[in-house]
């Protein structure tokens, strides 16, 4: 059985959108342990900004992540393309739907 959240926002000022990109980024860090996420942005600037507030979390909740065409496989992908593959979770900032 799949569980869904959404989180509806409205129209957002600078400081709301920014605070919806740290709410993505606390429930990454809350679940990527439970599979691998995708965090789907707007554009690249929304996806380098989300990679900066990963790494500005204490050390103690690290996220492994990486953007989207880095080599690897981490538990958290962030990027502004389509998902390439399959996700335990998708957190989709984007104004479309992928």
């Amino acid at each position: 059985m799949s569980q869904v959240t959404f989180y509806l926002m409205s129209e957002q000022d600078d400081a709301q959108a920014a605070a919806v990109e740290r709410l993505a980024c606390t429930i990454a860090a809350e679940s990527w342990g439970a599979g691998h996420i995708y965090l789907f942005c707007n554009d690249e600037a929304q996806a380098l900004r989300l990679d900066e507030l990963l790494w500005q979390l204490p050390p103690e909740r690290f996220v492994p992540h990486q953007l989207q065409g880095e080599s690897g496989i981490a538990p958290v992908e962030i990027g502004y393309q389509p998902p390439k593959r399959r996700y335990a979770r998708l957190i989709n900032l984007a104004t479309a739907t992928p």
